[in-house]
């Protein structure tokens, strides 16, 4: 399958992308890109790509487009499954921990979304500064956190859930079976669960919330 953005293309200085309606698209980037391409890229907004499977598909484009990534918005793409395709990265392979800037994730209009993250990430990749998860019209959706994310949204402020199919808002992980997981949100100031009808719990194990000293 051809891609849009192949080892050969650079744009070390770019800072915002958007791809829309490009209908025969079905891969952003190819699975090795160019040192340094996209390395300052601080939001991404993909919408209306009706053949595109996934948007960061493999641990190349993680460890150098998250880098620097803030912002990202997913909309109206029906045959996107997932977005974070994590099953390749392996820190041993790597010898490194990416500490993202990732801050907001906007997903609006998929209905074949089955994760948002396919696989726990271990520890390699974090997401400490994410503030704002908004996700909408994602009928196949079962779950948003992995546990291994959910614990540690210390930054997060809003999150807003709405017509999704999720039934449970963060899903256990192997090591997290049997275990009473923690969950600490001291930053949220918002949060919408809106017409979720197969939402069962926010959890499925054994876990307890902590206020943070203010409250």
């Amino acid at each position: 399958m051809q891609t849009l953005f192949n080892e050969q293309v650079a744009f070390p200085n770019l800072k915002r992308l958007t791809i829309t309606h490009l209908n025969n698209l079905e891969i952003i980037w190819h699975n090795k890109l160019f040192a340094n391409s996209f390395c300052r890229l601080i939001s991404l907004k993909v919408g209306n790509c009706e053949k595109l499977s996934t948007v960061f598909p493999c641990t190349d484009i993680l460890g150098k487009v998250l880098k620097s990534l803030e912002v990202l918005s997913i909309y109206r793409c029906g045959s996107l499954e997932g977005v974070f395709e994590i099953a390749e990265f392996n820190v041993k392979q790597t010898h490194a921990v990416i500490d993202t800037k990732f801050k907001e994730l906007n997903i609006e209009g998929l209905p074949r979304l089955k994760h948002v993250w396919n696989k726990d990430p271990q520890g390699t990749l974090t997401f400490h500064d994410l503030e704002s998860v908004k996700v909408s019209y994602c009928g196949s959706l079962k779950n948003l956190f992995l546990a291994s994310i959910g614990k540690n949204l210390l930054q997060l402020q809003k999150l807003h859930l709405y017509w999704c199919g999720v039934e449970e808002i963060v899903t256990m992980g192997e090591q997290e079976a049997g275990a009473i997981v923690s969950f600490e949100f001291p930053q949220v100031t918002s949060l919408k669960l809106e017409v979720l009808p197969r939402l069962q719990c926010f959890y499925p194990g054994k876990h307890m919330t902590r206020q943070c000293g203010k409250c």
